[in-house]
């Protein structure tokens, strides 16, 4: 399936397989993230849900996804598998986990089960957010387990303004990505090999993964993390406290 704008979209959907499937993008080997981001369309390969419910009993398997801006929306399943795939040559957003939250209050998504795949070459392998941070609740989690995170090669993230700049490829990878501050889903990650080439966001523990656990939980646990360039982070950054309660009402 070759697509530039969702080639595949489903909405209100139970039941749906997708095996032994090639997905791929409009990302070219020349292709760079800024002129597909702000001069072109932010081309995704696989929407369900984006801004809503109603998908349930998802399997994606024995599959490639490459080449795209972003690749594969998948936070509004309920019950999704994920597993056996590649995920290659993404400039933005790998894995978009979010379950966003409706108007009503309701939210829709997961549980989502990630295990045995390679993704490579992404920008946020595991991406969150989006709404202008409305997200007020989570899902039901995602369980991320026996996957490699292989995050050595570039990113076609900024393209040289002249022949005069460095012309080598200088963005690595990263395990996650969010947008504009949002709360996580609950994400237990286990079982994962983790390389990447550069130390991870503020230096936090685990590429990046100890942080942001403000009004979720987390676990992080039998995971082998390599990291080719400078110290490893050891940074645990504190969840917020919580609020306190308006005077005169009971605790």
């Amino acid at each position: 399936a070759y697509g530039g704008a969702n080639p595949m979209r489903l909405s209100g959907t139970r039941g749906f397989r997708l095996l032994n499937s090639a997905c791929r993008g409009i990302s070219a080997p020349w292709s760079w993230r800024g002129s597909q981001k702000y001069r072109g369309f932010e081309g995704n390969l696989f929407s369900a849900g984006k801004y809503g419910g109603g998908n349930e009993d998802f399997e994606l398997a024995y599959s490639e996804f490459t080449d795209a801006h972003d690749s594969v929306w998948i936070g509004d399943v309920k019950n999704l598998r994920f597993h056996h795939n590649l995920l290659d040559n993404v400039n933005d957003d790998g894995l978009f986990l979010t379950a966003h939250t409706d108007e009503a209050g309701a939210v829709w998504g997961g549980p989502i089960y990630i295990y045995q795949n390679v993704l490579s070459r992404c920008l946020s392998s595991l991406a969150f957010g989006i709404g202008s941070g409305k997200q007020t609740r989570t899902g039901a989690g995602v369980y991320v387990f026996r996957n490699v995170f292989d995050l050595r090669e570039p990113v076609a993230y900024h393209r040289p303004a002249s022949a005069a700049e460095p012309q080598e490829l200088g963005s690595a990878g990263r395990v996650w990505g969010e947008h504009g501050g949002p709360i996580w889903e609950p994400l237990f990650f286990y079982h994962n090999t983790v390389i990447t080439r550069e130390p991870g966001f503020r230096d936090i523990y685990g590429a990046g993964l100890g942080g942001h656990v403000q009004r979720t939980q987390r676990r992080v646990f039998n995971n082998l993390f390599v990291q080719l360039e400078g110290l490893p982070g050891q940074s645990l950054p504190q969840p917020l406290a919580p609020a306190p309660a308006p005077k005169g009402t009971a605790k």
